[in-house]
């Protein structure tokens, strides 16, 4: 195998960089013209080239964050460049819900906000909180972008030391471990951690709220009380169904494996969800097992057609129907698309970490009934809840899939390391 020093690596680096910045400088009018195309039609003006050096500066400024922690700031540093230039690319062929976001937060009515999508949405809240930042950095989308950006990049390093902290728990910790390469680097997490809207937010919603109850396990303190009453309240307001999606985990963890510190979780928290699900069923006016299937239905078309899919929407006319497609539906909304389905690059791309995780789930998930790993039953629970609704809504649309699996897909690596190194343990002492 031919060796590369890393001075040659940084030279190599240095060319693509340097060929990627004069393409931009050639072409950054086109690619970001329909972020700023919609404003300019309300009067709105913002130079883009500014926009985006406020945003390089800004992303400077952060990296003073991760100082103490040094061993963060390389994948900060390849997060800024997939946020501020390689989203470009995908954000002006495809176009994104940020830019809406961005307008409305900028253009802000709150009439047109309530008017469009109600007054309690999670979009509406979404949109506030944009135009509130906008106080604060400014009217720059790629700022608010990086910050957006940053947020979800937290949200990793959670998962992260959620990771170590299991194995170390579990003495399957091996040091020479590159989790954290696979973590964040992944690319399907680089992308969808990267946008700005609800994806980066629920991703580090979602990670605080397992890295607290897991750490609250173990130990009560303010701290891990307050990430996972933090969690829970955004989520609230941002995603509802995801406050229940994040407590019954919980509660089948409680009851599964119970102990004296997670039997009063459950206690106080199994009142939430009951109110969190009958706030679901009265917004979208579920009476009945039917109207819960009815919707389902209704969505799953919803996302087909808005998408361009050219897959069918699913049709669930009861339970039976649900159980049939439970398989096949989480099959898609997990490993779909396949190589030979993609129809360009990211979709290529997409592909092929489908097919290595595939691999990787088929390889270790007997393991998961006979493993010992502590937390490793939480994990495979909190996935398990996600697919009772993901599993309808992502198989209506791939892409959309993509970005609702970007959720647990954090969960799904951690999993398979863990098997991984319990593996390679178990071995080593046969």
């Amino acid at each position: 195998m031919v060796y590369l020093s890393p001075i040659r690596y940084l030279l190599f680096f240095s060319i693509i960089a340097f060929g990627v910045l004069t393409y931009l400088l050639f072409n950054f009018g086109t690619l970001s013209s329909p972020i700023y195309s919609s404003l300019i039609i309300d009067h709105i003006f913002i130079d883009p080239y500014l926009d985006f050096i406020k945003a390089i500066f800004f992303s400077i400024l952060l990296s003073f964050f991760f100082v103490k922690h040094r061993v963060y700031l390389p994948f900060w540093a390849v997060k800024v460049v997939v946020t501020l230039f390689l989203m470009l690319f995908y954000e002006s062929h495809y176009g994104l819900d940020s830019f809406t976001y961005f307008h409305r937060g900028v253009n802000f009515d709150i009439k047109i906000l309530e008017r469009y999508w109600g007054e309690e949405s999670g979009t509406t809240y979404l949109i506030q909180f944009v135009h509130y930042l906008t106080y604060i950095l400014g009217d720059s989308y790629y700022t608010i972008k990086v910050f957006f950006s940053f947020i979800g990049f937290l949200g990793l390093i959670f998962f992260y030391e959620t990771y170590k902290y299991i194995s170390y728990k579990n003495k399957t910790f091996h040091p020479n471990d590159k989790f954290i390469y696979v973590l964040f680097l992944f690319p399907s997490i680089l992308l969808w951690s990267s946008t700005l809207g609800k994806d980066p937010l629920n991703l580090f919603f979602v990670s605080i709220f397992i890295y607290g109850f897991i750490r609250l396990d173990e130990k009560f303190s303010v701290k891990n009380i307050s990430l996972i009453a933090i969690s829970l309240i955004c989520l609230f307001y941002l995603r509802i169904w995801w406050v229940a999606i994040m407590l019954l985990p919980v509660i089948m963890y409680g009851v599964l494996y119970p102990n004296k510190r997670i039997l009063p979780i459950v206690v106080v928290l199994s009142p939430v969800v009951l109110y969190v699900v009958l706030q679901v069923f009265e917004a979208r006016n579920i009476q009945s097992m039917s109207d819960i299937f009815s919707q389902m239905t209704y969505l799953s078309e919803v996302f087909t057609l808005r998408g361009g899919s050219n897959l069918k929407p699913v049709e669930i006319n009861g339970m039976y129907d649900y159980l049939i497609q439970y398989v096949p539906n989480l099959f898609t909304a997990l490993y779909r698309p396949m190589i030979w389905e993609a129809s360009s690059i990211f979709a290529l791309l997409s592909a092929i970490e489908n097919t290595v995780i595939l691999y990787f789930s088929f390889k270790y998930i007997i393991y998961i009934f006979f493993s010992k790993i502590k937390y490793l039953p939480y994990l495979v629970f909190v996935i398990i809840i996600w697919s009772i609704p993901y599993s309808i809504l992502s198989s209506a649309n791939l892409g959309t899939g993509a970005r609702f699996k970007l959720q647990v897909l954090p969960l799904i690596l951690i999993i398979i390391s863990l098997l991984h190194y319990s593996r390679q343990k178990f071995k080593y002492k046969k």
